[in-house]
């Protein structure tokens, strides 16, 4: 009855501290008037990969544009979106990572600045995504607003995006896989039980100090779930 009592508290402990998952994908929303912007996800991806894998997804792109001092907008311009609308990167572990930073500028010289800004994608020391917009630049486009004022230089006042940030998590020591499924989970934990005490030579005394209890106990917590 006391080793019942035993695994429904270990399995309880377990749910609640399941760590961080290995794949991850934010919604990003960002809107810049000409200011820094960062941001940060909500939550977490697992801290303890080998190899960090991700992507970006620029999805749409509305601005805000003044002609005389009157505002125009917001505007769509998703269609116009080319090659930097996807960015992508690989690093190694563990957390932080920083995938690189890279520089935007539309449209290319010698045509007058639209916008400007620099750009990094990478994983913070909790795990969590970041995606950062820096020395913003904010200048003019020529745009058509139709009748009565056709096709004129306009201002760039305000910039929203909106996009996707996966990100994956490889390569883990799985010391918690005690069966060598490749998942930690309640085989794992069962073992760790059953040897539960004074176990030189087990398979389950993970730190090979003789005795199987709780450092053993917390790795099996620490990798629950899928891993390798």
């Amino acid at each position: 009855m006391k080793r019942l009592g035993l695994i429904s508290i270990v399995l309880f402990t377990t749910h609640a501290m399941a760590g961080a998952p290995d794949l991850a994908s934010w919604s990003v929303d960002l809107s810049t008037t000409g200011q820094n912007v960062i941001w940060t996800s909500p939550d977490e991806i697992r801290t303890d990969a080998e190899i960090y894998d991700v992507t970006f997804q620029l999805d749409s792109i509305d601005v805000t544009v003044s002609y005389l001092g009157i505002p125009f907008g917001p505007i769509d311009v998703t269609d116009q979106l080319g090659d930097e609308s996807v960015q992508s990167g690989s690093a190694g572990g563990p957390c932080p990572v920083s995938f690189g930073a890279s520089s935007v500028r539309e449209p290319p010289e010698p045509q007058p600045l639209t916008i400007a800004f620099d750009v990094e994608l990478r994983l913070d020391s909790q795990g969590r995504g970041v995606y950062s917009m820096t020395d913003v630049v904010l200048g003019t486009a020529s745009y058509d607003l139709g009748f009565p004022f056709g096709e004129v230089t306009v201002d760039l006042e305000q910039v929203d995006i909106s996009g996707r940030f996966d990100a994956e998590a490889t390569g883990f020591d799985c010391g918690g896989d005690i069966d060598g499924s490749g998942v930690v989970g309640v085989d794992d934990l069962l073992a760790v039980l059953s040897d539960w005490g004074s176990c030189a030579g087990c398979i389950t005394d993970l730190n090979g100090d003789g005795i199987v209890g709780v450092d053993e106990l917390l790795v099996v917590i620490a990798d629950w779930g899928q891993c390798g």
